[in-house]
């Protein structure tokens, strides 16, 4: 059976509507706002934050910090994990390898006064720049010639865990091991 072409359109022109109607006024709404303010928070701490908005560290993989609670880092490794997914469609498709263990490296709390407005997360793999070695993907054991480091990206986290988005300034990218 066909379908007639004016038929065609209208169901077409249909979802196309609907679906600018969901993301004007849907959750899209609220990543924008987060977005936003994220924004504004980064405008704000350049360099040193200036009010409304502060940041604090709470946990840092070197040691030098750790008041995170487990709940919480397991929480944010989860979007974490999440995160470097997409990293098979991206830096993975070029000269790197990665193992695919996310770690958490670093959790800092974002503020607006005393508001806790989300978390900045770094976190990172296990990776290896594999176009000057001879890499054979079907055996790792050929890894041993390649250079060794691992792959770094960050993201911000609004405060209910919903709305993440990465960090522009700290795409994935590959730090040797020196």
């Amino acid at each position: 059976m066909k379908i007639s072409t004016v038929v065609l359109i209208a169901l077409i022109l249909n979802l196309l509507t609907t679906a600018a109607f969901a993301d004007s006024n849907g959750p899209r709404k609220i990543e924008r706002a987060f977005y936003n303010l994220i924004q504004d928070f980064r405008a704000s701490c350049a360099t040193d934050c200036k009010a409304p908005y502060k940041m604090k560290v709470i946990f840092d993989l070197a040691g030098s910090v750790s008041e995170a609670n487990e709940n919480l880092r397991l929480q944010l490794l989860q979007v974490a994990v999440d995160q470097a997914q997409v990293w098979g469609d991206t830096i993975l498709e070029g000269d790197y390898y990665s193992e695919g263990h996310t770690r958490l490296d670093s959790v800092a709390v974002l503020f607006q006064e005393e508001r806790l407005i989300g978390y900045r997360i770094v976190y990172s793999e296990r990776a290896w720049f594999i176009a000057d070695c001879d890499f054979d993907g079907a055996d790792d054991r050929t890894l041993t010639g390649c250079s060794e480091g691992r792959i770094h990206e960050a993201t911000f986290v609004s405060a209910d865990f919903k709305n993440y988005f990465r960090d522009e300034n700290e795409f994935a990218d590959f730090k040797n091991n020196l």
